[in-house]
């Protein structure tokens, strides 16, 4: 039995089985990003902001796209 109690979403509040709302599939990434500011301590030895979570699809076109879905915890 799921634990979240009945609702279908998981513990951060997103759907169980993540659907857009275009109705396509998704899927979950965790990503680690550079900022783009030349003076970013952070940035200067690789990507270090994050991990973010994004939701991944493709449209009907069959484009990949991605949407910003929050801070990993």
């Amino acid at each position: 039995m799921p634990s979240d109690g009945g609702k279908g979403k998981n513990r951060r509040g997103l759907p169980a089985n993540p659907v857009t709302e275009e109705g396509y599939a998704v899927s979950l990434r965790l990503r680690v990003v550079r900022c783009g500011s030349p003076r970013c301590r952070a940035c200067r030895d690789g990507p270090s902001h994050g991990p973010y979570w994004y939701e991944v699809f493709r449209d009907s076109a069959g484009r990949v796209h991605s949407r910003y879905r929050g801070r990993a915890t």
